[in-house]
């Protein structure tokens, strides 16, 4: 059942943006938006379609992984979770094809679709936290999920009432108001903010034709629950194109899930009860793109329901950055985000851009992500431990446990390139 809550006193538009942190970044003439409307309460135990949603922004955000003919060779990584709230946030405004290619994106359309979308948003608020900086070698004690998002609109653009309290009621999110000349660092500011300073500036280029850009951020900072006792295991890795690198690794033994079929197999390292990274290595001679989305997300069952037992873990730490310019990637998976008549007569989407920053170490994992779009005109222990060597490429997946709904997925070609 979906209730109603006020998220602040005289919540709207811009009580939410106080709330969820979600304000201006730095512009003195910013003018924050009122809506009619308050943010809905969605439970996961009583809002239909949560794992499908989940399922579906995990798909999705494999077939783009996956689309690139350079993925053997580079290091990827990206944010399944942002990319399906600003999918879900943009299918509020779509009219025509658009919103046809969206819901079948999703297989989910209109309230079902936002509702479940908004229930897996909600379903991390205890994890809500934005500290000024976070560290990979210095993880908090507790896990922090920070979500945020907004809407900017430019000079006198006039935006469709019901598309900002559709926003406002299934992703509080807030709305602000900017002249074009003060648009950029007052989206470079936001997106440093909310990410905690992991990505520094925003990919939107305003543009004359530029009338409202949506951003969506996600901060992931946790400690292992149980940390790596070494960190310089020698491991020899073979890389995505082949060749034969040595590098320090990441080693220790667990008592964690463990879980392995027909050419891969795979582990769940926890943060805590709810929060995991799952690491998943296909067979020899296998790389991670050449999986099958069912293979990928048959995984996370298979963790789910596997017991635990006694495991070995070589693995290098990593560190990956990723920009995605998704427009043209979206389209030719069908995805046509060009009618945006519900946000104003004659919308387009005109770029889509997603940021990510993900960071694993002996101590635990940070990660960050910025998606951004602009719309213009036009328990029984086996008796020995299971040897797990990460030693050639492999899939990393953070996840909601609870869920399937998965914050970040990166494949690892090269642990020791870090070049974005």
């Amino acid at each position: 059942m979906l209730t109603r809550r006020h998220a602040l006193q005289g919540a709207g538009l811009a009580g939410l943006a106080l709330a969820l942190g979600g304000c201006s970044g730095s512009s003195p003439n910013a003018e924050d938006l009122h809506g009619a409307t308050d943010l809905l309460t969605l439970p996961l135990d009583g809002t239909p379609h949560v794992a499908d949603a989940a399922t579906a922004s995990s798909r999705i955000a494999w077939q783009l992984m996956v689309a690139d003919e350079d993925v053997r060779t580079l290091n990827r990584a990206i944010s399944p979770s942002s990319l399906a709230v600003t999918l879900a946030m943009l299918a509020e405004g779509a009219s025509a094809g658009s919103l046809t290619s969206l819901d079948e994106a999703f297989g989910l359309s209109g309230d079902e679709r936002s509702a479940a979308i908004g229930a897996l948003r909600q379903s991390l608020e205890q994890y809500e936290d934005l500290p000024t900086s976070v560290d990979a070698d210095d993880p908090p004690e507790s896990p922090v999920v920070h979500q945020a998002n907004r809407v900017v609109i430019l000079d006198e653009a006039a935006i469709k009432q019901p598309f900002l309290d559709r926003l406002a009621s299934y992703y509080g999110t807030s709305a602000v108001r900017l002249p074009a000349e003060e648009a950029k660092p007052d989206l470079d500011a936001w997106a440093r903010k909310n990410t905690a300073g992991l990505i520094e500036e925003s990919k939107i280029e305003i543009t004359p034709d530029v009338r409202l850009i949506t951003q969506d951020a996600v901060l992931f900072a946790a400690r292992w629950r149980q940390e790596f006792a070494q960190d310089d295991r020698p491991l020899s890795f073979t890389t995505g194109e082949g060749a034969t690198t040595q590098l320090d690794a990441l080693f220790d033994s667990f008592q964690i899930s463990y879980a392995t079929d027909a050419g891969w197999e795979a582990i769940r390292l926890p943060y805590d009860d709810n929060l995991a990274m799952d690491v998943i290595l296909p067979e020899r001679g296998v790389h991670p793109a050449e999986l099958e989305f069912t293979t990928v997300h048959a995984s996370s069952a298979a963790l789910s329901g596997a017991k635990q037992r006694p495991v070995d873990v070589t693995m290098p730490p990593s560190d990956t950055k990723a920009t995605w310019n998704l427009l043209k990637p979206l389209a030719d998976m069908g995805v046509d985000l060009s009618r945006m008549d519900g946000i104003f007569d004659g919308g387009e989407t005109l770029q889509f851009a997603q940021q990510v920053v993900l960071t694993v170490t002996a101590k635990g994992t940070v990660g960050a992500a910025l998606t951004e779009a602009a719309v213009g005109e036009s328990a029984v222990q086996a008796p020995e431990a299971v040897k797990f060597v990460a030693d050639r490429p492999f899939l990393m997946r953070v996840l909601d446990t609870r869920t399937g709904w998965p914050l970040f997925m990166s494949i690892v070609n090269d642990p020791g390139d870090e070049t974005p």
